[in-house]
């Protein structure tokens, strides 16, 4: 158990680190960044083969913290980019686009540079070059008969023409 974070809604790899955020429903969400690669180089001098039976959670300290969107389920990121999938209950799911360049600053709503629109019970997400891998709870029992739209699948989308028509969408509605 990570002793910074109690619980978790996302888990996500990237650049040495750990990503683990939690869902908040009445404001801000939680992500922080655990260093995996300082404990790999470390038990590597040491001769000792990194296993998930041998690593510590002691040994994952909390490098940073930052506040996020809330509802978030998901996150991903490109060499540039964070992408956090939000969702909750029957509306719409979103992506949240955020800049990573340089330190990450906050992930909040007023730090946004794109929301892609996206169906209902949006989940986890994940980056691959330019497809983005999206998991649906819709297609799930509990939630097929309410949903808007039911996607019981894993679902690839092109990262660029999901950014290029959520930009079209965006300049459509400031017109």
């Amino acid at each position: 158990m990570l002793k910074s974070i109690t619980r978790a809604s996302l888990v996500s790899y990237h650049d040495g680190a750990l990503w683990v955020g939690y869902f908040n429903i009445f404001g801000d969400s939680n992500v922080q960044s655990f260093q995996v690669s300082a404990v790999i180089k470390g038990r590597e001098k040491a001769g000792v083969k990194l296993t998930a039976r041998n690593i510590r959670s002691n040994e994952l300290k909390s490098e940073q913290r930052w506040q996020a969107v809330d509802k978030i389920q998901g996150l991903t990121f490109s060499d540039t980019r964070a992408y956090f999938s939000q969702s909750y209950g029957l509306d719409d799911s979103r992506i949240y686009v955020f800049a990573t360049t340089g330190r990450p600053q906050q992930f909040t709503p007023e730090k946004v540079l794109l929301k892609i629109r996206m169906p209902a019970h949006l989940e986890q997400i994940t980056l691959d070059g330019n497809r983005l891998y999206a998991v649906f709870e819709s297609g799930a029992k509990a939630y097929a008969l309410n949903a808007k739209t039911r996607i019981g699948r894993v679902v690839s989308f092109d990262i660029d023409t999901l950014v290029k028509e959520a930009k079209q969408n965006d300049d459509a509605k400031a017109q």
